[in-house]
């Protein structure tokens, strides 16, 4: 039995996601992509990604403000 999302009405699985991550624009590792610096002021894209926290925080554990995250 596994989990299911309810959209519509209608019980679908939820698909685990596969997090990707870029830099400037080229596939990278998750350990590439932490080291790497973006360099402020340039025309490069910088680093970018589909993961919410790759950094590893948890989120939600401030009542006053559930938004901030946390190591």
């Amino acid at each position: 039995m596994g989990l299911f999302n309810f959209k519509g009405g209608v019980a679908t699985p939820f698909l685990q996601t596969e997090y990707w991550y870029k830099i400037n624009g080229k596939k990278a590792t998750r350990e590439e992509y932490i080291k790497y610096k973006n360099k402020p002021g340039g025309d490069e894209k910088g680093k970018q990604t589909n993961d919410p926290d790759v950094y590893g925080r948890k989120c939600g554990g401030s009542p006053a403000n559930p938004k901030i995250c946390k190591k």
